[in-house]
C-alpha cells in the first residue's frame, strides 16, 4: 500500500495540481506524474529551459513497458520545465512554488502521463515501483544541462525528480552545467569547430547521499535499485540554423530531434582519432550567416540506444551576438600594495582564446605597455569561462595608473575596459 503523505501539505498541493489536469490526449489511464515533488527543483539554468523526458523498459522482470524505448515513451512536444511559480506547464497545470521567479536560475519539472497533450505512450500502465524508469533531458538558454533519471516510486505515486537529488527537505538543488552532459567548444576558425562531447553524466536516485538511496531516513523506502540503470556513452554531433532574434542574441532550439530539424554533422573516427576515448573532435562547418545563429547539439546513448533529444548544446552566432560567450576579460580590478599591482578579472567564454596579456598606459596615456613579461594561460575549461588573479611586480608599469586585459585570440584580439590602480 502507498504510504499516506500526512504532514506535507506542500506534497499533497503538488501532487494535486499536477494531476488535476483534464486528459485530453492521456497515455497512461491513471494519473502517472513526473515531477519535482519533494520541493527539490534545478538551479543555475538560464531561462528559456527546455526538457523533454522518455521512458525506458529496464529489461528487469516483469518490466516490458516502452519495447521500444524512447521511441515508445516520450514527452512529445509538451512542454515539462516550470521556468517560475506564476507559470503554467504544457498541460495547463499551476507550476510548483520552488519554481521561483522569473531568470532567477531556478526551474522544476512538471508534467503527467495522464494527463493531456499531444505525447506517446505510458511507462507505467500499473504504476508498479521500478517501472519504466523516466529520464529527463534539461538544456537552458546557454547550452548548459542536466541529465536525470528517476524510477516510479510506489510510495509517492509518482517519478519523484527529487530522488535524485541531495536527501535534504526541500531536496537539495543540482545544477545545470555544461560539464556533465553537454557539449563544449575549443575554437572556431577557418570553416573547422573543434570541442568535446563527453559522456552524459546522469542524475541517479543511485548516487550518494540522494532520497533514492536514503528515503529521507525513513520517510520513503528507498527507490534505488541499480540493476535497472542503464549504461551511457556519448551519442552524435548536430547543427541547426536559425535566424536571430530582434537583438541579434541567440537562445537555444528546440532540443528534441525529430521536431528540431537537426542536421547530424558526421565526426570522422579517421580524422579524430580520441573522439571515442575522450570526446575531443574537430569537423569541417561553416559560420553561420549574417544574422543567423548555428545551434550545435550533442545527443547520447542510453544502452546503445541515441537519446530522442539533445543532452546539451552551444549556439554560435554571427557578429554582435550579444548572448554569445565571449573571452573579452571582464570585471578587471587593480591594487597597488608593496611593489606589486594584484590583478583580478574573469570571462564569460574562451571560445578562441590563446592567453592574456595586461597592457598599461604610460606617459599619460600616450603609450601603451605589455607588462607581463610571458603570456597569461587560459584556465577555462573546454571552452568555458574561469576567474583570474596576477600580480606584476609595479616598476613594470612605468608610473602608469591604468590597465587594460588584452585576449589574445586565434583570430586578433579583444581589450577589456580599463582599470586603476
Amino acid at each position: 500500500m502507498k504510504r499516506a503523505l500526512i504532514g506535507s501539505t506542500a506534497l499533497a498541493g503538488v501532487l494535486v495540481i499536477a494531476v488535476m489536469v483534464t486528459p485530453v490526449f492521456a497515455a497512461c489511464v491513471n494519473p502517472t506524474p513526473l515531477q519535482h515533488l519533494l520541493g527539490g527543483w534545478f538551479s543555475n539554468c538560464t531561462e528559456p529551459v527546455r526538457a523533454f523526458a522518455f521512458g525506458v523498459s529496464s529489461n528487469v522482470a516483469p518490466d516490458t513497458t516502452c519495447p521500444n524505448g524512447a521511441a515508445s515513451c516520450n514527452t512529445g512536444s509538451v512542454l515539462i520545465a516550470c521556468p517560475d511559480a506564476g507559470s503554467s506547464n504544457g498541460q495547463l497545470a499551476g507550476c510548483q512554488p520552488d519554481a521561483g521567479t522569473p531568470n532567477d536560475g531556478n526551474v522544476t519539472i512538471l508534467f503527467d502521463w495522464g494527463g493531456g497533450g499531444s505525447f506517446t505512450g505510458c511507462p507505467n500502465p500499473a504504476q508498479a515501483a521500478n517501472i519504466g524508469r523516466n529520464y529527463v533531458q534539461v538544456v537552458d538558454a546557454k547550452g548548459k544541462s542536466l541529465f536525470v533519471t528517476v524510477p516510479y516510486s510506489f510510495d509517492l505515486g509518482a517519478y519523484a525528480l527529487d530522488l535524485a537529488q541531495p536527501d535534504t527537505f526541500p531536496a537539495g538543488p543540482i545544477s545545470c552545467t555544461t560539464n556533465e552532459a553537454g557539449l563544449t567548444f575549443r575554437s572556431f576558425t577557418g570553416g573547422t569547430l573543434c570541442g568535446n562531447m563527453p559522456v552524459p553524466r546522469a542524475h541517479t536516485d543511485c548516487d550518494p547521499g540522494t532520497w533514492g538511496v536514503t528515503g529521507g531516513n525513513g520517510f520513503i523506502p528507498p527507490t534505488c535499485q541499480a540493476s535497472t540503470l542503464f549504461p551511457l556513452n556519448r551519442g552524435k554531433l548536430y547543427r541547426k540554423d536559425t535566424p536571430a532574434d530582434a537583438s541579434k542574441a541567440c537562445t537555444g532550439a528546440d532540443p528534441v530531434l525529430s521536431t528540431g530539424a537537426w542536421t547530424n554533422i558526421p565526426i570522422d573516427p579517421v580524422a579524430n582519432p580520441n573522439f571515442a576515448s575522450n570526446g575531443d573532435f574537430c569537423v569541417p562547418t561553416p559560420p553561420p550567416a549574417a544574422g543567423q545563429c548555428a545551434h550545435f547539439g550533442a545527443t547520447g546513448m542510453v544502452n546503445g540506444v541515441e537519446t530522442p533529444a539533445m543532452v546539451g548544446d552551444l549556439d554560435l552566432g554571427s557578429a554582435g551576438d550579444p548572448n554569445a560567450p565571449s573571452p573579452r576579460a571582464v570585471q578587471v580590478s587593480a591594487n597597488a600594495g608593496g611593489n606589486s599591482v594584484s590583478i583580478s578579472f574573469r570571462t564569460e567564454g574562451e571560445l578562441g582564446l590563446v592567453g592574456f596579456n595586461v597592457l598599461a598606459d604610460a606617459q599619460g596615456g600616450k603609450n601603451r605597455i605589455k607588462v607581463n613579461s610571458a603570456l597569461i594561460d587560459k584556465k577555462g575549461v573546454e571552452g568555458g569561462g574561469a576567474s583570474y588573479s596576477v600580480q606584476i611586480p609595479k616598476g613594470n608599469f612605468k608610473g602608469a595608473k591604468v590597465l587594460y586585459i588584452e585576449s589574445v585570440l586565434t583570430s586578433g584580439t579583444l581589450l577589456s575596459d580599463p582599470a586603476s590602480f
